[in-house]
């Protein structure tokens, strides 16, 4: 999936959704910015 241009948006745009924020941050984000600490811990990353 590509994006076209970089949204404006923030998390913090988004009013009442802390938990599924931190959720998203925790499943989406942080395994693409810090893929090498999921591998040392020996958890496998989804394409």
């Amino acid at each position: 999936m590509e994006v076209d241009e970089r949204p404006t948006e923030q998390y913090s745009d988004i009013g009442g959704l802390d938990k599924q924020i931190q959720e998203l941050i925790e499943a989406v984000v942080l395994p693409m910015t810090h893929k090498e600490k999921f591998v040392n811990l020996g958890i496998h990353l989804q394409k």
